[in-house]
């Protein structure tokens, strides 16, 4: 029971985080650049977000492919950030926090993946840590004065999913370690027969 309990606070807790971040994200866009811009910007992170947390969702044993890449690809930007802070604040300076909203658009899904199924709850908690620390060692990497201004504001949009992904790392370990407990196979409802047997896991 603990490990289930474990797994519903860090999921919950993720995803009503996550959907203050995305409304805040739309916000900023609405607010500027707006018109045909924002419409563009906010429908693009609404629909990746969307999508893509269907797919880890109903398909997670293909979707984890997908989302090990975005791993990867948080890893280069943010190698980019440390090599090269200064382009990088210039594109953001221009284009909007687009590190920041990249890790966002790449931790949401693998919430739900980590939900699905237990077999997937410790890998989404690696991802999800990996995936929410690497913009801040990042950031932390570059020079002084280019860091100071917004560490801070990334360490707030990413610090909640490593808080989550590794609460999902306890709750797999509580699942290893009293095995009795393993009742609901997902917060998800991945064990409800009216889901499970009409998806082609």
């Amino acid at each position: 029971m603990a490990a289930i309990v474990v797994r519903n606070v860090a999921f919950f807790s993720m995803l009503g985080f996550a959907l203050l971040e995305v409304l805040f994200i739309v916000g900023e866009y609405w607010a500027d650049p707006g018109g045909v811009e924002a419409i563009v910007g906010s429908s693009g992170v609404i629909g990746s977000v969307l999508g893509v947390s269907l797919w880890a969702l109903l398909s997670p044993h293909t979707a984890r492919y997908y989302l090990w890449v975005t791993v990867g690809i948080i890893a280069a930007i943010s190698l980019w950030w440390a090599i090269a802070p200064r382009f990088v604040m210039d594109v953001m300076d221009e284009r909007g926090p687009l590190v920041p909203v990249a890790a966002i658009i790449a931790a949401v899904p693998m919430v739900f993946w980590g939900c699905r199924d237990w077999v997937f709850t410790r890998q989404a908690g690696v991802a999800l840590v990996l995936v929410a620390l690497l913009p801040i060692a990042g950031v932390a990497a570059s020079p002084q004065d280019v860091a100071r201004g917004v560490l801070a504001a990334v360490a707030i949009m990413t610090v909640p999913y490593a808080v989550g992904g590794l609460l999902y790392v306890v709750a797999d370990w509580l699942n290893r370690r009293f095995p009795a407990e393993k009742l609901p196979e997902s917060t998800c409802d991945n064990s409800d027969t009216r889901i499970s047997s009409l998806l082609p896991l």
